[in-house]
């Protein structure tokens, strides 16, 4: 096979290959977008699972749950409640609430979570944690916005009694406007926070983290959507020191309100108190309202 046969039969392969997500765009920078998108699901996919092969924090995956900058002005949000148990010869329960309610005005959101854990196996618990998300974007320039948040969070099985972060930086829409589906989105961000955290039995620790993260929302098939996203948060004063954390989350309506949700969880932590392990995997399937 020639040089020009070789070519022929790379692009050849290059355009079935985007016929799984859509048109082949035309021109470098439609090819570059088509290549971005292609590839989106394996980078979300391979980063959850590359936390989850290498944490021990809540997750909230808020790109699933909340609507973008581009949604009608006013109030909106959405409820899920995951419950499992079992009985007989095994005696199990768990539950997992979660909640979101955001409003957008000028090209602005603002945006609460809440999540809460729990968990019991043979009476005895084995799960009990909470956080609480503050979250404010807002438009900048053209697909560039800036964010601040804070968290709280607990977990009594970590040993986490308390952990207080505030901080911001800035997100790029990484989909061209004219080109992204309903409801698709994609999303690079960078900036840094500050926490303190404190342990049962354990010193606490102060530290200023960096905030690298992808995330993503994608419509897949018959209405349901994919969505997801990474994070890898080190500490600027220890190198030694990082957390990953990934989301990925699965969503098939029901009806135009309610919808079911498969999900996957996880988080790493590179320096955990003295017993705990360094990395934490939840999945779970419930039921999620939207209003």
């Amino acid at each position: 096979m020639d040089s020009g046969e070789r070519e022929n039969s790379r692009v050849a392969g290059w355009r079935r290959d985007s016929a799984v997500i859509g048109a082949f765009p035309s021109g470098d920078g439609g090819y570059i977008r088509g290549l971005m998108s292609r590839h989106l699901l394996f980078l979300l996919i391979s980063g959850t699972f590359a936390c989850v092969s290498s944490a021990a924090a809540a997750v909230v995956n808020i790109e699933g749950m909340r609507k973008g900058l581009e949604a009608a002005p006013g109030w909106s949000g959405s409820l899920k409640l995951d419950l499992g148990g079992s009985s007989g010869n095994s005696e199990k329960f768990n539950a997992a609430l979660g909640m979101l309610a955001q409003h957008r005005r000028d090209g602005a959101v603002n945006l609460i979570a809440f999540s809460y854990d729990y968990g019991e196996t043979a009476g005895a618990r084995n799960t009990d944690k909470q956080t609480l998300h503050l979250r404010h974007t807002e438009e900048w320039r053209e697909r560039l916005d800036w964010e601040a948040f804070g968290q709280w969070q607990r977990n009594d099985f970590t040993r986490l009694t308390r952990r207080l972060l505030a901080g911001g930086g800035l997100r790029w829409d990484l989909l061209e406007p004219g080109r992204k589906q309903s409801g698709e989105r994609f999303y690079l961000g960078t900036g840094l926070f500050a926490e303190t955290q404190t342990f049962r039995s354990a010193p606490g620790k102060d530290t200023v983290r960096a905030n690298l993260y992808l995330s993503a929302v994608r419509p897949v098939f018959a209405a349901s959507s994919l969505s997801g996203s990474v994070y890898f948060q080190p500490s600027f004063e220890d190198p030694g020191d990082h957390r990953a954390v990934g989301s990925l989350a699965f969503s098939v309506p029901m009806r135009e309100d309610l919808a079911l949700e498969i999900s996957l969880n996880c988080a790493y932590d590179s320096q955990p108190p003295a017993g705990v392990k360094r990395t934490d995997i939840e999945y779970r399937t419930g039921i999620r309202w939207s209003f």
